[in-house]
């Protein structure tokens, strides 16, 4: 019996909290306030900053009923940097180099999962973009990203490709030739 009563003499100061945790306790809820207000600002600027990049490309989120875009609107696409970042984007936006096709069938021969995993690269949504430049100093990724702009079928190497996208040695080359378009590009950087 004793016993026990020390136990639960131990729980119950134990769970007791003095004038000093309480304001241990209080001294954090405005640093948890701070944090909050800044998170919800950071939000807020994150989306006026995005309306004004959809009202800046004259783009109306209302009026887009699906992913398809009308063939004559195209967004053209220049790509500064084409190595394995630029090469998981492009593939994001449905262009694939012809050997990576190809790996994939041979792969999806013999497995039900890559069968599933080609067969929705295939069929995924034309996002409206066609890769028109290239830029990058290394060939061998300039040469991968031209065939993977060209890919725009989604085929393998046997498959018909279509226009080659132009290839800049620098971003400046890239850019002068934009603005000589009219800015009819959009260049990201990798």
């Amino acid at each position: 019996m004793e016993e026990e009563n020390k136990k639960s003499e131990l729980v119950t100061s134990s769970m007791k909290m003095d004038r000093r945790d309480i304001l241990k306790s209080l001294a954090t809820v405005p640093i948890v306030g701070a944090f909050a207000y800044g998170m919800y600002k950071k939000n807020r600027y994150y989306e006026t900053l995005n309306s004004k990049l959809l009202e800046e490309l004259d783009f109306d989120i209302k009026e887009q009923t699906g992913l398809n875009v009308p063939t004559d609107k195209k967004i053209r696409i220049g790509v500064v940097g084409c190595g394995g970042r630029a090469t998981y984007l492009m593939r994001s936006l449905g262009f694939a180099n012809p050997a990576y096709i190809d790996e994939q069938i041979e792969w999806s021969k013999t497995d039900k999962g890559w069968q599933e995993r080609l067969q929705n690269f295939i069929d995924q949504d034309d996002m409206g973009v066609e890769i028109t430049a290239i830029c990058d100093v290394f060939d061998i990724h300039a040469e991968e990203a031209i065939k993977s702009g060209q890919n725009i079928y989604r085929q393998g190497s046997k498959g018909k490709m279509g226009r080659a996208p132009k290839r800049y040695l620098t971003y400046q080359e890239l850019v002068r030739a934009d603005y000589k378009r009219k800015n009819e590009m959009y260049t990201f950087l990798n």
